[in-house]
């Protein structure tokens, strides 16, 4: 489904039928197993309820050659585990793409570049994201889109288009995005954990994800926001002196005057300079895995006249962590209007617990003075939905719902009947 090759290493033997395994190839010598897979209605093109990720990595693929070009699963997939109680089983036509959750290359990639604009480009498969852009401002990806050719199922093996460490305004409007591995669009800031207080200026850091190792997350003159790690309570921003790498993994940071004495081992470190304002317009998200768009800046966020359409995971996410991910940035502004969420949620990924997820990796609620998100307005939307909840937030001060229009079908398994999941929240209104 992805642009690897695929290849089977056949095993000589002496039984009628010869038996071995698939691998991915890449362009060079590389080879990639089989990890995953992901089930497609034959004739719909939605990943079909309650599938997920269909995990094959206990042991690589097997397969038996019964004729010539004729290689056959010893897997009865119609059997495989399912998230939800009563979906239907895999039926005869329905395709399964294999994955690996390698990414080696996007199909785009732009690092410090500005003032870029992209009109109707159309990426139909890539081994990463479609448009990786990073340390970069000022970004259009007009028309066109990130989805699969007539007669394929899956596009891009990761997000469509992802924004990391990016300032200025990112527009993403009028495209089509279908069958991705992941979001649609993911905006997000990087952090570093505080490994070490050297001094009042200086902090030892380190990338803890190992995909955001090597990042360009500061210069000097820019200005460093404090996160408290357990809390994820924004802090004092500081200007940046130096950044000194002392290893591939880690850093040393120092400031241009004192910090506060309550940031140490544990906290994290962000840019507050490179966050972008994001306009996501007029879009069509549906037939993917995970979720259909995922936003992480203070910097206006306007998610207008989309519609999401039978995304496997949550339509939105708004996430935020300098725990796990590291992939930070609080929202403070989000206007989210006159979308239509169609048939959204029909399997289970990691935060997604309603077609709008709001959902920050918080360890320490209890102790928590100010919430991580706020300023989010859902307004004037259509929610065609079966029985799922609607909205689940954390963590937010400041969340507004009003005059959305939610029309209940059956045409999936019930789930948990409740709309609204609030935890932790402050200065909610829910009316008309």
């Amino acid at each position: 489904a992805f642009p690897y090759k695929i290849i089977a290493f056949i095993n000589k033997t002496k039984s009628r039928n010869r038996s071995g395994y698939l691998l991915f190839r890449d362009g060079g010598a590389g080879f990639f197993n089989v990890t995953s897979a992901l089930a497609f209605d034959g004739k719909t093109g939605e990943l079909i309820e309650g599938t997920a990720d269909i995990g094959l990595w206990d042991n690589r693929l097997e397969v038996v050659e019964e004729s010539e070009g004729v290689l056959v699963l010893p897997k009865d997939f119609s059997r495989i585990p399912r998230q939800v109680q009563g979906a239907k089983p895999l039926k005869e036509g329905d395709v399964l793409a294999f994955r690996n959750w390698s990414r080696p290359n996007p199909a785009v990639f732009l690092y410090r570049a500005k003032d870029i604009s992209f009109s109707d480009v159309t990426v139909h498969s890539s081994c990463g994201m479609g448009l990786l852009a990073q340390r970069s401002e000022n970004i259009s990806f007009l028309g066109g889109g990130m989805y699969p050719k007539k007669g394929r199922y899956a596009s891009t093996s990761a997000d469509a288009t992802h924004f990391s460490n990016c300032r200025g305004r990112i527009v993403v409007a009028n495209a089509r995005f279908e069958g991705m591995a992941d979001d649609a669009i993911n905006v997000h800031s990087t952090c570093l954990g505080i490994e070490e207080r050297l001094d009042s200026r200086r902090f030892r850091c380190r990338y803890r994800h190992p995909q955001a190792v090597g990042f360009e997350v500061f210069a000097p003159g820019e200005r460093l926001r404090f996160i408290k790690g357990p809390t994820l309570e924004d802090g004092a921003e500081i200007k940046v002196a130096s950044f000194e790498m002392l290893s591939v993994n880690e850093a040393v940071v120092t400031l241009e005057k004192d910090a506060p004495e309550i940031y140490g081992k544990g906290d994290a470190v962000e840019s507050a300079d490179y966050q972008p304002s994001v306009v996501f317009s007029n879009n069509v998200v549906r037939h993917n895995r995970a979720r259909g768009a995922l936003f992480n800046t203070p910097k206006r966020i306007e998610c207008v006249g989309n519609l999401f359409e039978r995304v496997s995971g949550s339509a939105i996410l708004i996430a935020g962590d300098a725990q796990g991910w590291y992939e930070s940035g609080a929202c403070k502004e989000v206007v989210i209007s006159k979308n239509v969420f169609r048939n959204n949620l029909t399997s289970a990924y990691q935060f997604t617990d309603a077609i709008i997820s709001i959902w920050p990796e918080v360890r320490d609620l209890k102790n928590q003075k100010t919430r991580y998100h706020g300023g989010i307005v859902i307004e004037d939307n259509v929610f065609e939905t079966f029985e799922v909840p609607l909205l689940y937030a954390k963590s937010v001060d400041g969340l507004t719902w009003r005059n959305n229009k939610v029309e209940r079908n059956a045409d999936y398994v019930r789930r948990d009947g409740r709309p609204f999941i609030l935890n932790y929240c402050e200065n909610v209104k829910i009316e008309e």
